[in-house]
């Protein structure tokens, strides 16, 4: 296990190793929103620790109706504990059915809970769950979740079991899944299981485990959902959902602003994600030889790659535009290096420099396909991902440090001309009404004074000036803000970064041209989400667990359970 040499560096970093990316590279939207699922995300770090586990998966309760309306238990057992997902159905009209946060009502509503309820205790948690956020919880609720239909795919698959026959890949190709969560919860909102909680689970150690089994669980029951309906429908004629397109099917996700502020508000956690990450690269472009498997396996990867992006489609133009750049790019790579192999030595370094006058997200891609090779001395580095870490105040630290820390970690602002008005465009706040984040128009509406703390480089700058004009350069932080106490937060984040260098985005995130959306991609990237879908530089709909096993392969004993990346239609 590898928590005490590298990678304790997830955790603190002070000076990077030589041979990793830079901040300058990695920390700007434009790259964190073209990142891709790999090796050590979320997703994936789940099923190879349920595989570990040997899992129990049970059907506990179906009391689905002829409607598809009722509610259903569906369990799994991990070390000494069992995890249900307790899932509530209604029947729905169209016009009923929102993906917006602030809908009321969903085709499904969902918890996980710790144990395995009662009868008593699921009509109880049916008049609560079923309301979602006006609900009341206690510490045995460890997620909430809700769903809808994917209704004109989820239909058709109805349809066509319901005959004895599967549904078309033409038809699934785009829309990859049955349902689609509308929001996922923990971390103790609404009365549910604090994280400190979960934290001390051995079996749900890694951030968003349990976020991630829920989803994983709501997958196997879209499956379950589906075939009832077409058994309802079909009688004796119906068949069950053939084994390899369940495997296609992953489980959709609407995602919006209320996601994209974590990364700010939890700068150590940032930090220890992506070091990780261009840890692993950084090891993996350092292979001086590899064997003919690897090399086998690295063309596997990139053809099977190929395939996946050839089968993204989505509406958005700017990602529209992105995908055929990247389309055109790997396929010419592909041709490229199966015509002049790369060299015997150094051969990963090879290829990914071949990369570096290509799109960042061909970057990324292939930076992805890289990390599927990482050795094994990086076994364990799941549990460095939780960063406990929260920044603090170096009240020792000289006034001339401090000044020295800006002009290395926050040179990026100083080039910034934030007198433009464009420069303050927006500003972040907290509804009221659901507690998410949103974003308002600085010059167009009101609340600006009850933002958050968001305008980084505009609090940067006025601190510089501030130390500028400090005669007293050899003081300690601690006197400068006696005189200055306004300035704890943003010297505090500066302080951070000496620490941890991948804490800060390098971007103005309060600009008229900044993109929430690449915040988006960059954290779900990490949980493994595929298939990104932006609607609006806003929000987004992606595919989670498309291509993962599904629950009886649990049983088998595949040995293959890790290789799912980059999903395609199966043959």
């Amino acid at each position: 296990m590898l928590c005490n040499s590298k990678l304790e560096n997830t955790q603190k970093c002070i000076n990077l190793p030589p041979n990793v990316r830079n901040p300058k590279t990695v920390m700007n939207l434009e790259r964190l929103g073209s990142l891709f699922p790999q090796k050590f995300s979320f997703m994936r770090i789940l099923i190879r620790n349920l595989f570990k586990k040997d899992p129990n998966f049970q059907i506990n309760k179906n009391k689905l109706n002829s409607d598809g309306k009722g509610h259903c238990v569906l369990s799994v057992e991990l070390g000494k504990q069992v995890y249900s997902l307790v899932c509530f159905t209604e029947k729905l009209n169209p016009q009923e059915r929102s993906d917006r946060v602030i809908a009321t009502k969903w085709d499904a509503s969902f918890c996980l809970y710790a144990g395995i309820p009662s009868d008593k205790q699921i009509e109880k948690l049916e008049s609560q769950v079923k309301i979602q956020e006006k609900g009341r919880f206690d510490k045995n609720v460890l997620v909430l979740s809700r769903a809808n239909k994917s209704v004109t795919l989820f239909e058709n698959v109805v349809n066509c079991l319901s005959k004895g026959e599967q549904p078309s890949k033409n038809k699934i190709k785009k829309t990859s899944y049955l349902m689609r969560t509308t929001a996922v919860y923990g971390n103790g909102k609404f009365g549910i299981a604090d994280r400190d909680l979960i934290s001390k689970i051995k079996e749900l150690t890694p951030p968003f485990q349990v976020e991630m089994l829920t989803v994983f669980l709501i997958r196997e029951f879209s499956f379950l959902y589906v075939e009832h309906c077409a058994k309802l429908k079909g009688g004796k004629n119906a068949v069950a959902l053939d084994y390899n397109l369940k495997k296609y099917f992953g489980i959709g996700n609407s995602t919006g602003l209320g996601m994209a502020p974590f990364l700010v508000n939890h700068p150590a956690l940032l930090h220890s994600w992506i070091l990780a990450k261009e840890l692993i690269l950084a090891e993996v472009l350092n292979f001086k030889n590899i064997n003919n498997s690897q090399n086998n396996r690295f063309f596997e990867l990139l053809k099977r790659a190929n395939n996946h992006i050839n089968e993204w489609d989505v509406d958005d133009k700017i990602q529209s535009k992105r995908i055929k750049i990247l389309r055109a790019e790997i396929n010419s790579l592909l041709n490229n290096l199966t015509k002049k192999k790369p060299p015997n030595q150094y051969p990963f370094k090879y290829i990914f420099n071949k990369t570096h006058n290509l799109s960042i997200e061909s970057q990324e891609l292939i930076a992805s396909i890289l990390i599927e090779f990482a050795p094994d001395n990086f076994n364990g580095i799941e549990e460095c991902l939780a960063n406990p870490n929260e920044p603090k105040i170096d009240g020792s630290m000289l006034v001339s440090e401090l000044s020295q820390i800006i002009k290395k970690n926050y040179d990026w602002v100083l080039k910034l001309n934030l007198k433009q008005e464009s420069s303050n465009t927006y500003f972040w706040y907290v509804s009221q009404e659901k507690l998410e984040p949103r974003l308002g128009n600085r010059y167009k509406e009101e609340g600006s004074e009850l933002e958050m703390p968001f305008n980084i480089p505009m609090y940067v700058q006025k601190l510089k000036k501030l130390l500028d004009k400090y005669p007293y350069k050899n003081e300690t932080t601690a006197s400068f803000l006696l005189k200055n106490p306004s300035q704890r937060y943003i010297i505090r984040r500066i302080q951070n970064t000496s620490k941890y260098p991948y804490s800060e985005i390098r971007n103005n995130l309060v600009d008229k041209n900044c993109r929430p959306i690449d915040m988006l991609r960059c954290k779900l990237a990490f949980f493994g989400a595929s298939k990104f879908d932006p609607k609006s530089d806003r929000w987004t709909r992606i595919t989670l667990f498309q291509g993962a096993p599904i629950a009886s392969e649990f049983i088998s004993g595949d040995k293959n359970y890790d290789d799912w990346s980059f999903s395609t239609l199966p043959n």
